[in-house]
């Protein structure tokens, strides 16, 4: 995101409400698993950051149709899907991002 006030969330529990969740878009194929949410308060954009298999991906809220077990996007992203194995290795990494933030928040909070 270009705003200067931005902040990116995360979920103390993994997977969490979003966090750690995998994306499916419109076909039901997994595009990436959910790492951050972030919101930019100078323009009050909300995305999903997704790891996938082309890295880090912003997707806007808008474009999610619905959070259960998995987060479902309204839109089809062609040539985004990941494999079932890659799967698991992305969300290993978020989670060990995830940890590895908490523990850094805990030092600098005094716990």
């Amino acid at each position: 995101m270009n705003g200067q006030k931005e902040v990116i969330a995360i979920e103390t529990t993994f997977p969490g409400t979003l966090v750690g969740r995998e994306v499916q878009d419109a076909r039901g194929e997994c595009v990436g698993i959910v790492r951050s949410i972030e919101v930019d308060f100078s323009t009050m954009n909300t995305n999903l950051l997704l790891y996938g298999s082309e890295g880090t991906k912003e997707i806007p809220l808008k474009d999610v149709d619905h959070v259960g077990e998995r987060v479902e996007l309204k839109k089809t992203l062609l040539g985004e899907e990941i494999e079932q194995g890659d799967e698991k290795k992305i969300k290993r990494k978020v989670k060990k991002e995830i940890q590895s933030l908490l523990t850094v928040s805990s030092i600098l909070m005094g716990g």
